[in-house]
Formats: structure tokens, C-alpha cells, sequence
């Protein structure tokens, strides 16, 4: 059995935005779990540690929940992990997973990323 870390759009101004990002991000892990992945979504664990997504944190609060995301990005892809990103509807890169990307890139440049859009 593979291991996914998902990296997905988090942050967003509104809260319907928010839950939007959020119910895009389960959609993915669902999509992934069918493929006969175990999956770890951020968003599930650490961004709701911190009120998500009834609120969105404060910067430092962001910059807390990234660096607890980095250390379980690091765990899972030095067990051979592939890192799963979704892109926002427009095709682009949330700040958060460009950092995601950036980490497995510099660190596990053999992973294997793979890129996913949903409306």
C-alpha cells in the first residue's frame, strides 16, 4: 500500500470559501483512498487543531500549522511517500502547497508528485 500526503488549497477569506476548500481537499482523499492509498490530509488534523474552518488562523498561527506540516511531510516522504496536490479551480498553486511542493522537491527530489484538479 502507497502513502499520499495531500497538499491543497487551506486559507481562504470567507468561510464559505473555506468549507469549499475543505470539502474540495476530502473529495481528493476520498479519490486517493479508492486508489488503495493511505492518505494524510493537513487539513483534517493540524488546520483543525488551529479552528479550522470555522476561522482562518492569525499569520503567526499560519506560519505554526506550515511548520507542523513540514514535519510530517518530512516523516512520510522519508517513509516513501508521494505527495498529491490539489490545484485551485484556476490551475494555480495555493501559497501553502507551492511551499509543500518546494520542500518535497529540494529535500526528495526522487518523489513523486502528482498534480490534481476538481471544481
Amino acid at each position: 500500500m502507497s502513502i499520499a500526503y495531500i497538499a491543497a488549497p487551506l486559507s481562504a477569506p470567507t468561510h464559505e470559501e473555506r468549507l469549499h476548500n475543505l470539502t474540495r481537499a476530502r473529495q481528493l482523499r476520498d479519490r486517493i483512498q479508492a486508489l488503495g492509498c493511505a492518505c494524510y490530509l493537513p487539513h483534517d488534523g493540524i488546520a483543525a487543531k488551529y479552528g479550522y474552518p470555522e476561522r482562518d488562523e492569525t499569520p503567526s498561527e499560519r506560519g505554526e500549522a506550515l511548520a507542523e506540516c513540514f514535519r510530517v511531510l518530512a516523516e512520510l516522504m522519508g517513509a516513501g511517500a508521494e505527495l498529491h496536490v490539489l490545484l485551485r479551480p484556476d490551475g494555480t498553486l495555493s501559497p501553502g502547497c507551492a511551499a509543500e511542493v518546494e520542500q518535497v522537491r529540494e529535500h526528495w527530489p526522487r518523489c513523486r508528485i502528482v498534480h490534481w484538479g476538481l471544481p
